[in-house]
């Protein structure tokens, strides 16, 4: 306030609402300025821009700090109502904040308040759906670099390296990991038998197994037969006769065939058909 030196009746005056201190009530009568004000020239105090809570002059790019609702910007005198990529608007301190590593945008300082990543990063699935890391953390899903998300796997791929049921590193319980493939299917070839998500090699005498080893056979090629879950070789004399199987076998090309086998599908011309 200033007294009226002109009237000289006592009272003090209001400053110009530019002034903190003036020798009268004009802005070009100031001794000092206000909060929100600057000077302009060596008695005049002009009116902040309306984003800055104070400033060095008139426009919004001269502000040290900002008015409620705006922010100042990374390495800047700017005050915006919102904040660049990266950075996040901190309501307390009116500035614009570095989001935590791999966020490309966030609520917060936290790699948990991410709602998008940067490359090489990626938003994971619930229940981390607002965090951004480089790998994936939950099973089931793959790094995406397309959208920088973690995307699922295909049904029965515990871990994979793409959205296809071809690209399995791992499987889901209930699936097995394909002899020299990365599918995963819930069962496995002939010759092959189910073990911890892999589908492993049966004993080369099987044709058919459940285990590993000559005597875990469930079935076998032909012309061999299932005896004892396993399947023995068959070298039998010419045209001999097992009285106690009821089975009659003859050589023929490297390999033992069974008469009776052969007759019964109508081989009439077959050597032992009797």
């Amino acid at each position: 306030m200033y007294e009226n030196n002109g009237y000289h009746d006592g009272y003090c005056y209001n400053c110009a609402g530019e002034c903190a201190t003036c020798t009268g009530g004009s802005n070009t009568q100031c001794l000092t300025c206000s909060i929100r004000s600057y000077l302009s020239n060596t008695t005049t105090c002009s009116f902040c821009a309306t984003e800055c809570a104070t400033c060095t002059g008139g426009s919004n790019t001269q502000c040290p700090t900002c008015s409620f609702g705006y922010y100042l910007q990374p390495s800047s005198n700017e005050c915006l109502t919102t904040c660049p990529n990266g950075y996040y608007r901190n309501i307390n301190t009116k500035t614009c904040d570095s989001c935590a590593t791999g966020c490309a945008t966030c609520t917060g300082a936290s790699n948990t308040q991410c709602p998008t990543c940067y490359s090489g990063y990626y938003l994971q699935p619930s229940p981390y759906s607002t965090m951004c890391s480089s790998i994936c953390v939950i099973n089931g899903y793959y790094p995406n670099s397309t959208t920088n998300e973690c995307s699922s796997c295909a049904v029965g791929c515990a871990t994979c390296t793409g959205g296809s049921n071809i690209q399995c590193q791992t499987c889901s319980s209930g699936y097995y990991l394909q002899p020299s493939s990365t599918n995963c299917s819930s069962s496995c070839p002939n010759g092959y038998y189910p073990n911890s998500g892999t589908c492993l090699q049966c004993n080369d005498t099987c044709a058919t197994c459940n285990q590993a080893g000559p005597s875990k056979c469930t079935s076998c090629d032909y012309p061999r037969e299932l005896i004892n879950n396993s399947c023995p070789s068959i070298f039998f004399p010419l045209k001999t006769l097992d009285l106690n199987l009821f089975y009659s076998y003859i050589y023929e090309s490297g390999f033992c065939y069974n008469c009776r086998k052969r007759c019964e599908c109508g081989d009439a011309n077959f050597d032992c058909c009797f």
